[in-house]
């Protein structure tokens, strides 16, 4: 019985291997598609109310160009292979690659090689918009390497509606501000408060997955304790009954 343990655990890391080339593979090909959507597309139209209302930084037209085709193909994938299917999960991570190649373009672009005391460009949100791409890649990555039986397309946390709401809530206020309330944003020791907050809130929360390893799941365990479960009171979880 040991041998046979020996070699299932030997395919899942093989497997988890190949599985995480791919995702890989398909985030920088996300992010080169992004750069090459950006080179071929012309500049928009700064004077259209509709562009300035949906776009609000046009060095996010590519994920916006994207953004219909890609759910059009995983909305396919999944009907066909299901969430846990690489195809899925493939157009997920390049969806995430484009995202992070317009967060570097606008960091690029607003980065003025020295941190002003107030700024008016969108360098906090190509900030954001870079931090939010390595927090779903790292939660992926998190479940693949320690709950690799579980991990699928819902690792990404991509899907969750509470979470994009939430999300796109707190863009319209941060672009509506910009538009209509310049004043309040841009002064750097609130940014640096809040990118401040965000590294801390995502170094915990890994800390913890690092410290529960296959004890943490994204679902809520309702029905039940699990077999291999086991209370987790070391690391960060010595600090905190729920630190993710």
């Amino acid at each position: 019985q040991s041998p046979r343990r020996g070699d299932m655990a030997s395919h899942t890391r093989t497997e988890l291997l190949t599985t995480g080339r791919v995702i890989s593979a398909c985030v920088v090909s996300g992010s080169l598609a992004g750069w090459l959507l950006l080179k071929a597309t012309p500049q928009w139209p700064t004077d259209s109310l509709l562009l300035k209302v949906f776009v609000p930084d046009p060095l996010v037209r590519p994920f916006v160009l994207a953004a219909p085709a890609l759910l059009a193909g995983h909305k396919i994938a999944l009907d066909r292979g299901g969430k846990r299917s690489l195809a899925v999960m493939g157009q997920t991570a390049f969806g995430i690659g484009i995202a992070a190649a317009c967060s570097f373009f606008i960091i690029q672009r607003d980065w003025k090689g020295s941190l002003l005391f107030r700024d008016t460009s969108n360098l906090p949100f190509g900030a954001f918009l870079g931090l939010m791409c390595f927090y779903h890649l790292a939660e992926w990555a998190s479940v693949a390497i320690f709950n690799p039986t579980v991990v699928s397309d819902d690792s990404f946390l991509t899907n969750e509606r509470h979470f994009t709401a939430a999300m796109l809530f707190s863009l319209t206020e941060y672009f509506l501000q910009r538009a209509y309330l310049p004043s309040l944003k841009g002064w750097l020791p609130v940014c640096a408060l809040g990118l401040g907050g965000m590294i801390f809130g995502e170094v915990f929360r890994k800390g913890a997955l690092y410290c529960a390893k296959h004890n943490f799941t994204h679902q809520i365990e309702d029905r039940g304790k699990r077999n291999e479960h086991k209370l987790v009171t070391t690391g960060v979880y010595a600090l905190s009954r729920h630190p993710g």
